[in-house]
């Protein structure tokens, strides 16, 4: 039930950074992340996963030893994300990061800038915790196949309806 305004921003950051690119620089890549949390699903899913304190009143509550940020584990990692679950209640957002400088790397985790830069898609719930090193790295994916245009938006150009990069 993520909210259209959600999409959108993502949406938006994403053709930004293809238009940007389409000139024979780096391909635009999006990656799969896990964030953990004891929050409200229903504000994340009606917001978007928030910076705090940055336009909102949110105050941290984890610490941010990267600097302040959204904090996503990599998909290999989820381990790093389930120590900010609530343990009876252990619930995980299944995330898209867009990769971009607005993006930092410390060890198993991504830390996200830009809130517009990162976007929940599924919700999980764990019935265990998993191990560390029980899961391969995925790779990034092109910023391409993951793109969807928001409801009464048109198609960015160069993208149509028989276009195999547009899903």
């Amino acid at each position: 039930p993520l909210s259209i305004d959600v999409q959108c921003r993502f949406i938006d950051s994403l053709e930004q950074s293809i238009a940007s690119t389409s000139n024979g620089a780096i391909e635009t890549m999006v990656c799969p992340t896990v964030h953990g949390t004891r929050a409200p699903l229903d504000s994340i899913f009606e917001k978007g996963l928030l910076i705090p304190g940055k336009d909102n009143s949110l105050k941290v509550i984890n610490g941010s030893a990267h600097g302040l940020g959204i904090y996503t584990a990599n998909l290999d990692a989820s381990w790093l994300s389930w120590g900010f679950c609530d343990r009876q209640n252990p619930q995980m957002l299944i995330c898209a990061v867009l990769k971009s400088s607005a993006v930092t790397h410390p060890m198993d985790a991504q830390v996200i800038f830009n809130e517009a830069h990162v976007v929940p898609l599924f919700q999980a719930k764990l019935i265990q915790q998993v191990q560390k090193g029980k899961m391969a790295r995925p790779e990034p994916v092109s910023g391409r196949i993951c793109l969807r245009t928001c409801p009464g938006r048109s198609l960015p150009p160069g993208f149509g309806t028989t276009n195999a990069n547009y899903i």
